[in-house]
């Protein structure tokens, strides 16, 4: 190899290796952490009803049904509301069931789509729980169940000129509540994209969240399950839904609030008798025999001064 060669060798692996130093190394992508927010649970004392659990959406609307009013709505995220009767799912029919309680979402829609079982036009179909959905049908004999009982298979029927107005204000993936009366722990309310302490959970995620924010509920845990927005669509909640809960189980908000209470006030008190060198601290004595005396040996006490 000539001397040239070499040299041009040497300045060829120099030049690379500063070009290697001057290229920009990409950063790994880091995961931004999800905010948590405090809550005080203060505003207890002011409710005369149960707490429910909410779960958001970013869309401009959801759907409410319920099944024993046999009516429907949707709500706009503007406070507006458009109601309107149904009729959903029974089991009296041969092959019929009853429409199932849930959050779910609309995973599904259709300007006319055809029932390969019934045979028939579903109009202005929006499909949320497998194949559950709203729609209308041709002609309008099936008006008079409308508002008044359950008549269909298990979908939820309505009257073509209403289904074409909810098809025109709901979205794909918004969230659909079936409840019966007012049965339902969880509900669902809007909150703004740059919220910062929504979270969406992963359909991988999202059962096992669901299903812990219940227990928390039920237990009166209202902290940790306020700190965040858990946001839901048709990405994480599925043909399946989630559950609704159950309402009875929800304890009273004022009393959530007195148990807080009693539990700060048993907790201090706890710690005032246990730190260390307490009762060489002047005035504390009688405190300390206020908390631990019992009632039941005032008449020893006063016979052991007399000695």
């Amino acid at each position: 190899m000539s001397k040239v060669t070499k040299v041009l060798i040497f300045f060829s692996f120099f030049s690379i290796l500063i070009a290697l130093s001057m290229a920009e190394i990409p950063k790994p992508a880091l995961k931004k952490a999800p905010l948590h927010r405090k809550v005080s649970i203060n505003f207890l004392g002011y409710l005369d009803k149960k707490i429910k659990d909410t779960l958001y959406t970013t869309k401009k609307s959801y759907i409410e049904i319920d099944l024993k009013t046999q009516h429907a709505q949707v709500i706009m995220r503007s406070g507006e509301k458009f109601r309107f009767p149904v009729s959903t799912g029974t089991n009296t029919l041969y092959d019929g069931v009853v429409t199932n309680q849930g959050v779910f979402a609309i995973f599904s829609k259709a300007e006319v789509a055809v029932s390969s079982i019934f045979h028939c036009n579903l109009y202005y179909w929006m499909q949320f729980n497998h194949g559950i959905g709203l729609h209308g049908l041709d002609g309008t004999g099936y008006y008079v169940f409308l508002g008044k009982q359950p008549s269909s298979h298990g979908c939820v029927r309505t009257a073509n000129e209403d289904i074409k107005i909810a098809f025109s204000l709901v979205e794909f993936g918004s969230p659909v509540l079936v409840h019966s009366g007012e049965n339902n722990a969880v509900t669902i309310s809007f909150v703004d994209e740059n919220d910062p302490y929504i979270y969406k959970p992963t359909a991988a995620e999202a059962p096992a969240l669901f299903k812990k924010r219940l227990a928390q509920l039920y237990q009166g845990d209202l902290e940790e399950l306020f700190s965040q927005k858990i946001v839901i669509d048709n990405t994480n909640l599925g043909s399946g839904g989630t559950s609704i809960g159950d309402i009875s189980k929800l304890p009273d908000a004022k009393m959530l609030l007195y148990r807080s209470k009693i539990d700060s006030e048993h907790l201090a008190g706890d710690l005032t008798i246990r730190v260390p060198g307490i009762n060489d601290i002047p005035g504390t004595e009688k405190a300390k025999d206020t908390v631990t005396e019992n009632p039941g040996d005032k008449s020893t006490k006063a016979a052991d001064e007399k000695k």
